[in-house]
C-alpha cells in the first residue's frame, strides 16, 4: 500500500500539530531503513524504490507546508533573505558536485544524499513562492521546464526502470556525471515515445468520448 493513502488516514484521527512529531519520526525512520538495507543486503528496489524510504522526501513536503500556512510571516522572511537564498543555492550545487565526485563513500549516495537533495529543493520551490514573478519567467516560462513538465508523468513511470535497463554501464566505470547525463537523456527519450505514442493518442480518445456523453 503506497505510503499517501496511510498518511491522509492520519489526517482524519490524528491533530494536524501532533502531525509534525509524527513527520519527524517518518524521516528517521526512512533514513535508517535506508541505512539498514545498505549495510546489510544492498538492493536497489529496498534502498532507494521501496516506499519506506521515500517516506522522508514526502514529510519535507509536508513540513514545508505546515510551516508555510501556520508560521507564513517567519517562512516568508526566511525566504526572501538574501543570504539564505544564497545558502540554498549554493548547497544545491555542491550537493550535485558532490555526488559526482565522492565515490569512496557510497553510503552518502545511497542514504544521505537524497535527503540532502530533498530538503534543498523544496526550499528551492518555497524561495520561488516567495518571488513568484521572478521565477515565473525564469521556471514556468522556460520552454525546457515546459517540455519537461509535459513529459512528467512519463518520466514518473520510467525512471526508475532505466537504471535497471543501463545496469551493464556500471562494467566501464564511466564518471558519475556523465552517467547520470546518459541516465537523464535515455529516460527523457523513453517518456517522449510514451508521450507521443501512448499517452497523447490516449488522452485524446478520452477526451473525444466525454465529449460524447
Amino acid at each position: 500500500m503506497h505510503f499517501y493513502f496511510l498518511w491522509s488516514i492520519l489526517f482524519l484521527f490524528i491533530r494536524v500539530k501532533y502531525l509534525n512529531y509524527i513527520s519527524v519520526l517518518f524521516i528517521l525512520i526512512s533514513v535508517l531503513y535506508r541505512y539498514y538495507t545498505f549495510t546489510t543486503s544492498f538492493d536497489y528496489f529496498d534502498v532507494y524504490i521501496n516506499s519506506v524510504s521515500c517516506i522522508d522526501l514526502f514529510m519535507f513536503g509536508f513540513l514545508f507546508t505546515y510551516f508555510y500556512y501556520y508560521q507564513k510571516k517567519w517562512m516568508i522572511n526566511l525566504l526572501n533573505n538574501k543570504t539564505f537564498k544564497v545558502l540554498v543555492l549554493s548547497g544545491l550545487v555542491l550537493a550535485f558536485i558532490s555526488i559526482t565526485l565522492i565515490k569512496e563513500s557510497p553510503i552518502y549516495t545511497w542514504v544521505f544524499f537524497r535527503s540532502i537533495w530533498g530538503i534543498l529543493g523544496i526550499l528551492l520551490i518555497g524561495i520561488s513562492l516567495s518571488e513568484p514573478k521572478r521565477f515565473d519567467k525564469l521556471i514556468l516560462e522556460n520552454k525546457v521546464i515546459i517540455f519537461l513538465g509535459k513529459l512528467s508523468y512519463s518520466i514518473y513511470l520510467v525512471h526508475n526502470f532505466v537504471p535497471g535497463i543501463l545496469l551493464e554501464l556500471k562494467k566501464y566505470n564511466i564518471p558519475l556525471y556523465l552517467e547520470f547525463l546518459l541516465y537523464f537523456s535515455f529516460t527523457t527519450f523513453v517518456s517522449y515515445l510514451i508521450y507521443k505514442l501512448i499517452e497523447t493518442p490516449f488522452r485524446n480518445y478520452g477526451i473525444q468520448l466525454t465529449t460524447r456523453i
